[in-house]
């Protein structure tokens, strides 16, 4: 697909998804026929040096056999053509990174490459990636590559990632990465490890703490209290025996014939109680009081982040599609999703995951921080402005919500996010490397019939700049017109101010994914 043409498709789906007029079922039926969605390939064409089609694929297949003499030709062919389809977005982070070398791309290119293939871009406080970049610096191979990593691992002492609270300034990759950069030798590779070691972890600090804030803003009801997760467990579990003992007695009520029994009335166990019922949404179950609001990982996953609709959707679908394979049910009482809509269900946050995020066991995801970016109201705080990192300080130190900003902030166009910052989690914009021969810089100019006002405009703009930024910051690719769950974002961020685009996200998620409540199983299918 030549060069033109990318740009074309990637600026319609961005002004498809800015445009006011457009409706939610006119949204979700844009995403399910019309979204041209980015393939990998069309990716790794990007890069390919000047190859394209069957000489770039045998190129690539070429370099994969030889650093994996174990694996079949004909097994590594099927892998590089499954790349052409849009059935998966991003690719693993370490074969990016293999094809970054196979490709023979400079450590730059390599991190704008990995960053658009993989979501993720090269970590500079990595142990495994420093050495990946000191490797495509310096023109080694990917089998050198990791016999260097191998060497200096016997110098190093694996500690992990900090806990927040261990958490300074000078952890952060803005100021790791200049002397990262710097590296002339192996020498100088295995003294910076060494004297950095307390620096070096697996995760992305930024988007920890990001991560972070923006959680304890929801668990906290916005207050300055610090959450205990012990108490917090501990409440929980107290909620969960209350309720099976008014489950127990109304049972021993009933068995006994006691007809006259009102269950959750004023002289029940669970005075105050609200069940479910026609037309009383379900997060309406275990409301919490105002003097009592310290929220529960699993309260603030089923009100803010649509546990309800998209996580649920894609649970009946892997439950019907292993009852269905088992013979339990038939095949037509599958709930298929389509790709559309598992681009959206991927990675979509769980409970046990939010908590494991919160705890530093697992890595933060993109997903995550765009969806709390949002319904925290951070997108609108103010506080990202690019090239100003005074609100790390504050994130490392959060106390309350941050207030919704003011002045309206424009973006210098000679800049792109995160290239003005002296060093970021990311080398900056995957989708922004070739302004001339790639996506445009967005300029937000409305097409005709559109009902953006000037002010509009500036607040959407806003919003965006300060979203890319954010991500950018953490170590992410920014949003992409192309990719179904940012196009939604992109559609959401023009509904206007945070209670209206939460409102928008509700009614397009309940749309895409209204018909899965019909098709859950009345087995289990574990």
């Amino acid at each position: 697909m030549k060069d033109t043409e990318m740009t074309l498709l990637s600026q319609a789906a961005y002004d498809r998804a800015t445009d006011e007029m457009t409706t939610v079922e006119e949204a979700i039926r844009f995403l399910e026929e019309e979204l041209p969605v980015r393939s990998i390939w069309s990716r790794i064409e990007k890069f390919g040096k000047k190859r394209s089609g069957k000489a770039l694929e045998d190129f690539l297949v070429d370099g994969i056999c030889r650093n994996h003499p174990e694996k079949t030709r004909d097994n590594v062919r099927r892998t590089v053509q499954s790349w052409n389809s849009t059935e998966h977005y991003f690719i693993l982070k370490e074969n990016a990174i293999e094809l970054a070398f196979i490709l023979g791309l400079d450590s730059e290119e390599a991190d704008r490459f990995v960053t658009l293939t993989a979501g993720d871009g090269l970590h500079y406080r990595s142990e495994k990636e420093i050495v990946y970049i000191y490797a495509l610096r310096n023109k080694l191979s990917y089998e050198d590559a990791n016999n260097l990593s191998v060497r200096m691992s016997t110098y190093l002492k694996n500690t992990g990632d900090k806990a927040k609270e261990d958490l300074h300034l000078s952890d952060f990759t803005v100021f790791l990465r200049p002397k990262v950069e710097k590296l002339k030798s192996e020498e100088e590779l295995r003294e910076f490890l060494l004297n950095e070691q307390d620096k070096i972890g697996s995760m992305h600090n930024m988007a920890y703490v990001m991560f972070d804030a923006m959680m304890r803003i929801l668990l906290e009801g916005n207050t300055e209290e610090t959450v205990d997760e012990t108490a917090i467990a501990k409440k929980e579990k107290e909620r969960q025996m209350q309720k099976q003992a008014e489950s127990r007695a109304r049972k021993r009520k009933e068995k006994a014939g006691d007809g006259n029994a009102v269950k959750g009335g004023a002289d029940s166990p669970g005075k105050g109680r609200i069940k479910p019922g026609p037309g009383r949404p379900e997060e309406m179950e275990e409301p919490w009081n105002d003097e009592d609001r310290v929220y529960t990982v699993r309260s603030v996953l089923k009100k803010y982040l649509f546990e309800n609709t998209v996580r649920e959707a894609r649970d009946i679908s892997l439950q019907t599609q292993k009852l269905a394979g088992r013979g339990i049910i038939p095949k037509e009482k599958q709930y298929v999703l389509s790709e559309i809509q598992k681009a959206v269900c991927s990675a979509w946050p769980s409970a046990p995951e939010i908590s494991k995020m919160r705890s530093r066991r697992i890595k933060v995801t993109r997903k995550i921080l765009i969806l709390l970016f949002l319904v925290t109201g951070t997108a609108e705080s103010g506080d990202f402005e690019e090239g100003d990192l005074s609100a790390l300080d504050k994130y490392l130190n959060i106390s309350q919500k941050p207030r919704r900003r003011k002045t309206i902030r424009k973006r210098n166009p000679g800049m792109n996010p995160g290239q003005n910052t002296g060093g970021t989690e990311s080398a900056g914009s995957a989708f922004h490397e070739d302004e001339e021969e790639y996506i445009p810089e967005y300029t937000g100019e409305t097409a005709p019939g559109r009902m953006f006002s000037e002010a509009d405009r500036e607040d959407f703009l806003e919003r965006k700049d300060s979203m890319d930024y954010m991500l950018s910051l953490c170590g992410f690719g920014e949003l992409d017109p192309r990719n179904p769950f940012d196009w939604i974002i992109l559609y959401c961020m023009c509904a206007g101010d945070i209670l209206e685009m939460d409102e928008r996200m509700k009614n397009l998620f309940y749309r895409m994914f209204e018909d899965a409540k019909e098709y859950r199983p009345e087995v289990s299918a574990t």
